[in-house]
């Protein structure tokens, strides 16, 4: 029979606040030259670094959330509130909604400087499509599903 502790040591804790802290340090090294070099166009690059960011899952999602519109609305939600259960499940959240739309309304207010580079805008459709492309493939995915999919794949060999 098992003790408590063995199952304690089997199961992994969870992640501590190392990752967010790293992340947040690094991006204050990336983004403080550039707060120090031209604090007038900050805004515009956070505006549309931010919105390239989000771009790329809320359109990923609005395809999810076609292909479940069009196949599984019928079969898989039999009548439950659209915004309570399937856009959650495409991954239209309400933050990332949110998110999207903010950055989006910030790019708009602070857009002017870049209006006249075309590199820019060529960026800001080029990242979400890539996103799209490398999502689809199957290169950008979760720990969570490459773990599963690892498992599966074990298991179908046995």
């Amino acid at each position: 029979m098992h003790s408590l502790s063995e199952q304690d040591a089997v199961v992994p804790r969870p992640r501590g606040n190392l990752p967010k802290l790293c992340a947040l340090g690094m991006a204050a090294i990336t983004i403080g030259p550039d707060v120090f070099s031209s604090p007038e166009r900050i805004f515009n690059l956070v505006a549309m670094a931010t919105l390239m960011l989000t771009l790329g899952p809320v359109v990923y999602g609005f395809c999810q959330l076609t292909e479940e519109l069009l196949h599984h609305a019928n079969t898989r939600y039999r009548g439950q509130p659209l915004l309570t259960y399937v856009l959650p499940a495409c991954g239209l959240e309400l933050k990332v909604l949110l998110t999207a739309a903010l950055a989006g309304l910030m790019f708009y207010l602070t857009a002017h400087p870049l209006s006249y580079e075309s590199q820019c805008w060529s960026f800001l459709f080029l990242l979400p499509a890539s996103y799209l492309v490398l999502k689809s493939v199957g290169v950008l995915v979760s720990a969570a599903a490459m773990t599963h999919y690892k498992h599966h794949r074990l298991c179908s060999f046995a």
